[in-house]
């Protein structure tokens, strides 16, 4: 959290700021066999940040999004604001909460933290290596940015 500080002829006093920031929140994963969730992460960065041409924004579907030219029902079609929308209507859309669950030491769920409207803000290399003789999984490091999050015990 920032600070203010209020100056004084003798010392200078600090004060509570004004905004409240967080750390990214970084997490390792293993990468499966077909590269599913690695390229789930990939193509939401492509989705934000395009980096061949423009057409990229937001046109890679996956679950979260929509693909270009699919209508659905944002609403129950007995909801009064019931409308039909066409492909990614938002940049709301690039957005995700994250639900991480703290685990007690016989695995049982303790507490939950969700990070609202989070976005990956990078994404590590895969690394290779036909040297190893044993099994070893390949691992990936991922990155979220997010503007706050909340904590509940389960």
């Amino acid at each position: 959290m920032g600070q203010g500080v209020v100056p004084t002829p003798l010392v200078d006093i600090p004060i509570v700021g004004e905004k409240l920031t967080y750390d990214q929140f970084s997490m390792t994963f293993i990468v499966d066999e077909k590269l599913q969730n690695f390229m789930e992460i990939h193509n939401w960065l492509i989705n934000m940040a395009p980096p061949q041409n423009t057409n990229q924004f937001m046109a890679t579907t996956s679950n979260y999004v929509l693909p270009t030219g699919q209508s659905t029902k944002k609403y129950p079609a007995d909801n009064a604001d019931s409308q039909t929308v066409t492909g990614s209507t938002s940049d709301r859309d690039l957005y995700c909460d994250i639900t991480l669950f703290i685990l007690s030491s016989k695995n049982n769920p303790v507490a939950t933290v969700v990070m609202r409207d989070a976005f990956p803000t990078s994404i590590s290399s895969l690394d290779y290596s036909q040297q190893d003789t044993d099994t070893n999984y390949v691992q990936c490091n991922v990155s979220f940015a997010f503007p706050f999050y909340t904590i509940q015990g389960v």
